[in-house]
């Protein structure tokens, strides 16, 4: 019953308004294209929660066997140490003056 109708409105579009019908031809197609992608999208992002679950599961089980160990901190490495014995080399060493090549005492370089 609807089917004939439909298709005397679509054949009447279609002889009378052609650039009308392709333009909704388009639309759907477009509608159709961004509604695959959007299913696309929320898989990924369903995915992507499943393996952040995961990874929650695997840091939780290996978390609890590292609390024995201690956490090593820049100042364990005795970084401050290696500064004192370089000689003024590096950072934190001896102020070498102004100018370039080193040179203090402020005269013409």
């Amino acid at each position: 019953r609807n089917g004939g109708l439909r298709l005397v409105v679509s054949f009447y579009l279609h002889s009378h308004h052609p650039t009308l019908v392709d333009s909704i031809i388009n639309a759907k197609v477009l509608l159709e294209y961004h509604l695959a992608h959007l299913k696309e999208v929320e898989q990924l992002r369903q995915d992507k929660l499943e393996i952040d679950a995961q990874l929650r599961n695997i840091h939780g089980v290996n978390m609890g066997s590292m609390q024995n160990f201690p956490i090593q901190r820049r100042n364990d490495r005795g970084y401050n140490s290696d500064m004192e014995m370089g000689g003024g080399r590096g950072r934190g060493g001896m102020m070498r003056g102004r100018g370039r090549g080193g040179r203090g005492g402020g005269g013409r370089h």
